[in-house]
């Protein structure tokens, strides 16, 4: 039996179930099926602790979960282990596994999430614990439907013209990010089972369709009093989103970084960015929703 789904622009046909995703019709792009995953590739570029990656493939391999090989943005194979957390088999799928196989497919992948507005998406940037999430989930509650949560993959369509694709209907929100907004967390299930890091469904608030970029926010953390927003310079846009790239050491080992230069480069002419920087430890959430908001209209 195979499911089928669409995320990322791409549609997935998968032996393994993934309520998490939307059910896709339409041929498949990418297949993913269980098997035998070997421990490490033959010709590896780049390493790391979990990672390997070369020209045959991306192998990411997690002790007592799984051993995922991804190969020429078409294939996944996962070699589960015995006794593993099927919830934990997704997570590390719909992270790290989803984005080598967009990298293979030579899209823009960054670490940030995308909210909706008049004219386009609103990327919204910046390292775990950030706030990214937060403030993603600020702006919904203000009525603007989310793209994507953590991982935002853009492309160029037919027209050659930047689109940032829907990922899936669902945000991972930490238990103190939840207290603060209000939002018990009984009900919500565990994005994996030893993380206090929490599945919070969108229902109606998740846009299903491509749209242009039409600003980037890369969120900064500082011990300073006050929220501060600046634009970036064009000298030093590309390299914002060359440091929110996800797994950039894998893109590296993949020897697919002409391609991504090029659409980053392309990223950075049509959209300006700017760099959002909070206080550390103070509620600012309502404040930089404030900000952000008047690019959503």
């Amino acid at each position: 039996m195979s499911f089928r789904y669409r995320l990322c622009g791409v549609t997935l046909e998968s032996e393994l179930e993934v309520p998490e995703l939307p059910v896709a019709t339409g041929e498949a792009d990418v297949w993913l099926t269980t098997g035998p995953v070997p421990e490490h590739l033959s010709r590896p570029v780049s390493e790391g602790v979990y990672f390997e990656a070369g020209l045959d493939g991306y192998l990411l391999r997690v002790p007592a979960t799984a051993r995922y090989l991804v190969r020429d943005g078409r294939q996944i194979i996962v070699d589960v282990a015995e006794g593993a957390s099927p919830r934990d088999v997704r997570t590390l799928l719909l992270g790290p596994v989803i984005t080598a196989v967009l990298h293979q497919r030579g899209a823009l992948v960054i670490h940030a999430g995308a909210v909706v507005g008049a004219r386009g998406a609103v990327i919204i940037a910046g390292d775990s614990g950030h706030g990214k999430s937060t403030l993603l989930a600020a702006l919904a509650e203000r009525g603007y439907p989310v793209l994507a949560d953590d991982t935002t993959a853009i492309t160029l369509d037919d027209a050659q013209a930047l689109r940032v694709h829907p990922a899936f209907p669902s945000m991972r929100l930490w238990r103190d990010a939840l207290t603060r907004m209000g939002r018990a967390t009984d009900d919500l299930t565990r994005s994996m089972d030893h993380v206090e890091k929490y599945q919070v469904a969108l229902a109606t608030r998740f846009h299903t369709v491509p749209v242009p970029p039409v600003a980037m926010f890369v969120l900064r953390v500082a011990n300073e009093p006050g929220v501060r927003c600046e634009v970036v310079s064009d000298s030093e846009s590309f390299a914002e989103v060359r440091a929110q790239t996800r797994s950039l050491r894998a893109l590296e080992g993949l020897e697919l970084l002409a391609g991504h230069f090029q659409l980053a480069a392309r990223m950075t002419q049509q959209v300006t960015v700017h760099r959002l920087t909070r206080p550390r430890d103070v509620d600012t959430v309502a404040e930089l929703a404030g900000i952000v908001e008047p690019f959503l209209r």
